[in-house]
């Protein structure tokens, strides 16, 4: 579940033991679909997670103003989602008092994660706390941060409005605007941000040069996050790699580990997708 990197030789700590035994290499990557289907997935798994909070498995107060649907989950998933979802809140928490604070954590596809707000709840916020995700995800959420008042100064949140920056469109602040969360066209192609305080976040495509990502993380200007490539710094990922082709997901791993040197990296993936088996062998 947890990635500790290095750059010549990214180390993976698992959950199940047995994973170091196996004879072959287990399968962790699927048919490479399309961006809607993978934006599409986000809104499956918050509809999962709001299921198994309205049944009492944990408490989240943030994740119903994400939730576009109600459906009714099966008790199987409700304690998966329990486990993943403690797992990253309880092990982000322990990395930022292990840090004293004086730490980084960067949420890579975090879709409509809640993480955040949580922590902030909790007094636990890291130096600097980092979203990335596709453009539609990101405009969306920064549209429905602004309509539910999720920040103290919320009257100051962005709305899309198009500021030429090169290749990118970033997000400007324009109260009592609203985003339009109906339509993806262009959303796609457009990096779209928002920084208030500790908190940051951009669209971004992690099949993209990770050497694109880095330049937007360490950016120390208004338009970037001023992440530091030396303290320590955890990397959040939460069923994304596997919907990533497994050459793009290695230049990632290695291009943070090579930039960041005291970094972690934590994720939570399926694993034997393309077998009716446990695992996928090959």
């Amino acid at each position: 579940m947890a990635a500790f990197l290095s750059d010549s030789n990214p180390k993976t700590i698992t959950l199940r033991e047995d994973f170091h035994s196996l004879r072959t290499p287990i399968q962790f990557h699927m048919e490479v679909p399309s961006d809607q289907v993978i934006q599409g997935t986000n809104d499956d798994a918050t509809a999962s997670k709001l299921h198994a909070v309205n049944r009492g498995y944990w408490v989240d107060p943030y994740i119903r103003h994400f939730c576009f649907s109600r459906t009714p989950k099966s008790p199987e998933i409700s304690r998966g989602y329990f486990v993943r979802t403690q797992a990253f809140k309880a092990i982000t928490m322990s990395f930022i008092k292990h840090n004293h604070g004086e730490c980084q954590v960067v949420n890579l596809g975090a879709g409509s994660d809640t993480l955040y707000f949580i922590l902030r709840e909790a007094n636990l916020l890291p130096r600097k706390f980092v979203e990335v995700d596709l453009g539609y995800n990101v405009m969306r959420k920064i549209a429905i941060m602004k309509n539910r008042k999720l920040f103290p100064d919320s009257e100051n949140l962005p709305v899309p409005t198009e500021s030429s920056r090169g290749d990118t469109t970033a997000i400007q602040c324009a109260a009592g605007a609203t985003a339009d969360t109906s339509s993806t066209e262009d959303a796609g192609s457009r990096r779209t941000a928002f920084h208030a305080g500790p908190y940051h976040i951009f669209a971004f495509d992690l099949r993209q040069p990770v050497e694109s990502l880095i330049e937007r993380l360490c950016d120390t200007t208004s338009n970037g996050c001023g992440l530091s490539r030396t303290s320590p710094t955890l990397f959040l990922a939460e069923c994304v790699l596997v919907y990533m082709p497994a050459a793009q997901t290695t230049q990632l791993l290695r291009g943070l580990a090579t930039n960041f040197s005291s970094a972690a990296f934590l994720h939570y993936e399926q694993a034997g997708i393309q077998s009716d088996l446990s695992f996928s062998y090959h």
